[in-house]
């Protein structure tokens, strides 16, 4: 497996606080590029379960738009399948 940063936005998610958008990023392990993205948004969505609206007819106006995927190096001590949500109103 390989390693890969993940850098997405998001935009019309509903949320408890109302519309927002969101930046996901992380490091994961995958076999390509597309396996990392897939691999990020669910580890991601088990955290913040309004990530699924993207897969949904529920909300079509949630969309998930991958900024950047790089593969990286192994380094010592850095955590892998880890992801991060920022949330922003609006």
């Amino acid at each position: 497996m390989k390693r890969w940063t993940v850098l997405v936005f998001g935009e019309g998610f509903v949320r408890a606080e109302g519309a927002g958008s969101m930046e996901l990023h992380g490091v994961v392990s995958a076999s390509d590029a597309n396996a990392a993205y897939l691999r990020a948004v669910d580890l991601a969505s088990q955290r913040w379960p309004e990530l699924t609206q993207s897969n949904s007819a529920e909300n079509p106006n949630a969309i998930l738009n991958v900024e950047e995927i790089n593969e990286v190096a192994p380094a010592t001590g850095t955590e892998v399948d880890v992801v991060d949500v920022f949330w922003a109103e609006g």
